[in-house]
C-alpha cells in the first residue's frame, strides 16, 4: 500500500486528528486498521512529526480543525480538494507556508513578465553600439517602478521589498558598515542600562546605606579615570610646530611676562597684535605661553587652577563610554520627588531645640546658633498605612457574616483560639466576643540610641504584634510555600520618631509631649476599605534594659537592675529567687512615679 500525498490543510488535519482518536482493542483488529492507516498516511503523519515550532503546530490544526470545516459553507467547501488544493494556497497561503513538508502553490507567470520587459529595457538603452551608462540607466528604471507602485499600489516599491526580504535587498554589508551597526548596537545596551541605573540609583543609595559622599565616590571610580591619569590617545594641540612659527614670539613672551595680573588678558586681541596666524590665534598663543613656564590662569581672571575634566572610561575598543549612574544632584531630585508623591513618608517637625555649630569665614571661626527639630510620623498615620499593608492577611469579618455566623460556628472560633466560652452563653454575646477578638490588634514600640559623627540620636519604631486570631496563619496563606514568612510580614516595623537625643533623661523627656499628644488619639477606631472598625491598643514595649527601664520609670544600673521585678543585681543568678518574684504591674509603677518628687509636682499642675 503507497503513501498517498495530500496539499489540502483541512485533509492534513483530519488525517492527524483521526490517528490520535484510533486506539487498540482486545482482538487486535483495530491495531491492524490502524497500522494500515498509518502507512497509508505515512508522508503527512511524518510532517507532524517534525521538529517544528509548536505554537505553530497548535495554530495550523486549530485554524483547520474539523469545527472549522463543518463551519464553511457548501460552495467553499466544494473548492477544496485532496490533491492542488487552489483554496488552502490562497485563503491559507501563510499556513501553508509554514507546513514543513512539500506543498502545491500556482505557478506565477508575473516573474517571467518582469523579467521579458526588463530585457526589453535593456536592449532598448544598450542600442546599436551595446553601450550604456549603467547607473543612468539603473536610475531610470527604478524612478519608473516608483512612479508605478506610488500611483497603482499607493506604496513606494522600495519599501515593499525591503519588508519582504530585508537586509537581503540592500547586497552585502561592507567592514565599515557592520563595523557601525556593531557600534550602534552597543550604544543601544549602554543606554539602555544607563536609563535602568539612573532609575534605580535613589533605592540602591538608601539600601546600601551610603552617605552621598561615599556614592559619588564610588560613581567616580566605576565611571571616570583616576585623577592625574589619562588613557592612551591623541591630545588635542593648537599649537603649531616651531619650524612654522613667522610671528614675534619675543615680543609676545616679554609683554606676557610684564602683563598686570590684575587685569584680565584678551589673547586674541594680543594674537592679532603680532599677527599670529589663524583664526584661533588667541588659543594658539595661549598654548606657545603654556609650554614655556607662563601661569595663565592668573592672566585668565582665575585665582586658582582648574582641575581638568575627568574623562569617561571607554568600553573595549575604545570608542563607547561605559554607563555612569545618576549625580548626586539627580539622586536628590529623585528623593525629593518621591517624597512629594508619597512614596516616603518624612513626617512632620517636632522637638525643637537650639544648638551652635562652627564655620569659617575668611579664615576665622564664627559662631552660629540654629534651630534644629526631631522628626515624627503621626501614629495615626501609621495605624491607618499598616492597616492597608496588613488587610488581606486579616480575618476581617462585617457585622452581617458575623450574624449570619451559626452558634457551633462561632464557639469552634473561639475554641480554635482557646478563648474562654460558656456553651449557654447567648449568641449574641459570643460574636461580641469574636467581633472584639478579631479587630483590635496590639501595637509594639521599640526605641533605641545611636551615634552618627559624634552626635546621639533617638529611633523610635512601632509594629503590629502578630495574632493567629487577627492575622492569616501560614498554612491559610499558602501552605505549600516553605518560605513564606506572615509573622515577619506583619511584624515589620514602621519609622515613628527620630531626632536628636541622648542617654540622658534630660533630652529624653523632650519627646513626652509629641509622644503623648499621639496616644491620645489612639482609642479611636480606624476604618477598613470595607468599612469595618479596627481598634489598637499599646500594652508591649521592646528593647535594650536602659530603654526598658526609662519606660518603666526605673532607675538605670545601680543595686536594682531589672524595672520589671525589682531583683537585686546579685541575686540574678539564683534562678530559684527569681522565680518568686512578683511583676510589678503597670499601676504599681505609675503609683512608685506619682509618689516621687516629680510625680507631686505633676499632680499639682494639673
Amino acid at each position: 500500500m503507497s503513501s498517498i500525498f495530500v496539499d489540502c490543510g483541512f485533509a492534513r488535519a483530519a488525517i492527524k486528528e483521526l490517528s490520535a482518536i484510533m486506539v487498540t482493542d482486545a482482538t487486535g483488529k483495530v491495531k491492524q486498521e490502524r497500522a494500515n492507516y498509518n502507512k497509508h498516511c505515512k508522508v503527512v503523519l511524518d510532517c507532524f512529526k517534525r521538529r517544528w515550532n509548536p505554537n505553530i503546530v497548535h495554530q495550523y490544526r486549530t485554524t483547520f480543525s474539523t469545527d472549522k470545516w463543518v463551519a464553511l459553507s457548501t460552495k467553499t467547501q466544494k473548492k477544496h480538494s485532496l490533491t492542488q488544493c487552489r483554496e488552502c494556497a490562497h485563503s491559507y497561503a501563510s499556513y501553508q507556508k509554514a507546513f514543513p513538508g512539500a506543498t502545491w502553490c500556482k505557478k506565477r507567470k508575473l516573474p517571467a513578465l518582469a523579467k521579458h520587459m526588463c530585457d526589453e529595457y535593456l536592449t532598448q538603452a544598450m542600442g546599436e553600439n551595446e553601450q550604456m551608462d549603467v547607473v543612468e540607466a539603473s536610475r531610470d528604471l527604478a524612478e519608473g517602478i516608483e512612479k508605478s507602485y506610488k500611483e497603482k499600489v499607493g506604496r513606494p516599491f522600495l519599501d515593499i521589498v525591503t519588508s519582504t526580504y530585508g537586509k537581503r535587498c540592500t547586497g552585502k554589508q561592507n567592514a565599515a558598515e557592520k563595523k557601525k551597526e556593531q557600534r550602534q548596537l552597543i550604544k543601544k545596551c549602554v543606554n539602555h542600562v544607563q536609563q535602568l541605573s539612573q532609575a534605580n540609583v535613589a533605592q540602591m543609595v538608601l539600601q546600601e546605606g551610603l552617605s552621598l559622599r561615599s556614592y559619588n565616590r564610588m560613581r567616580l571610580l566605576q565611571s571616570f579615570e583616576a585623577p592625574g591619569k589619562r588613557s592612551s590617545g591623541k591630545f588635542k594641540t593648537h599649537s603649531p610646530s616651531l619650524s612654522s612659527i613667522t610671528w614675534d614670539t619675543s615680543g609676545a613672551m616679554m609683554e606676557i611676562e610684564n602683563w598686570d595680573t590684575t587685569t584680565k588678558l584678551n589673547w586674541s586681541a594680543l594674537a592679532r597684535k603680532y599677527n599670529v596666524p589663524g583664526h584661533n590665534g588667541g588659543q594658539v598663543l595661549k598654548e606657545y605661553a603654556q609650554r614655556h613656564g607662563v601661569n595663565t590662569y592668573q592672566l585668565d581672571g582665575l585665582e586658582q587652577q582648574k582641575r581638568d575634566r575627568r574623562r569617561k572610561l571607554k568600553m573595549p575598543g575604545g570608542e563607547i563610554s561605559v554607563p555612569c549612574a545618576g549625580t548626586v544632584e539627580e539622586v536628590k531630585e529623585v528623593w525629593k520627588r518621591q517624597i512629594n508623591e508619597g512614596v516616603f513618608t518624612v513626617g512632620e517637625e517636632c522637638a525643637p531645640r537650639e544648638v551652635t555649630t562652627l564655620s569659617t569665614q575668611g579664615g576665622e571661626v564664627v559662631t552660629q546658633a540654629r534651630t534644629i527639630h526631631s522628626r515624627k510620623v503621626p501614629l495615626k498615620c501609621i495605624r491607618e498605612r499598616l492597616l492597608k499593608l496588613h488587610e488581606p492577611y486579616m480575618h476581617l469579618q462585617s457585622d452581617d457574616q458575623l450574624d449570619s455566623m451559626s452558634r457551633a460556628d462561632a464557639i469552634e472560633i473561639l475554641k480554635r483560639f482557646h478563648e474562654a466560652v460558656d456553651d449557654s452563653e447567648k449568641i449574641m454575646h459570643i460574636r461580641h466576643q469574636i467581633k472584639g477578638l478579631q479587630r483590635r490588634r496590639h501595637l509594639v514600640k521599640w526605641h533605641d540610641h545611636g551615634s552618627i559623627l559624634g552626635q546621639g540620636y533617638i529611633f523610635i519604631t512601632v509594629k503590629v504584634l502578630y495574632n493567629p486570631a487577627i492575622f492569616l496563619t501560614k498554612e491559610e496563606m499558602d501552605p505549600h510555600n516553605p518560605n513564606l514568612n506572615i509573622q515577619g510580614i506583619i511584624e515589620k516595623p514602621a519609622v515613628h520618631i527620630i531626632g536628636f537625643s541622648s542617654a540622658a533623661h534630660e533630652q529624653q523627656t523632650i519627646l513626652i509631649q509629641d509622644r503623648v499628644s499621639c496616644l491620645k488619639d489612639s482609642h479611636i477606631p480606624i476604618m477598613s476599605s470595607n468599612g469595618i472598625p479596627v481598634e489598637d491598643t499599646i500594652l508591649y514595649f521592646t528593647g535594650d534594659g536602659p530603654a526598658r527601664n526609662y519606660e518603666r520609670g526605673v532607675q538605670q544600673g545601680g543595686a536594682i537592675r531589672c524595672g520589671a521585678c525589682g531583683i537585686q543585681a546579685t541575686m540574678t543568678s539564683d534562678i530559684a529567687h527569681s522565680l518568686t518574684l512578683m511583676w510589678r504591674t503597670l499601676e504599681e509603677q505609675q503609683n512608685i512615679i506619682l509618689a516621687g518628687q516629680f510625680g507631686n509636682k505633676a499632680e499639682q499642675s494639673i
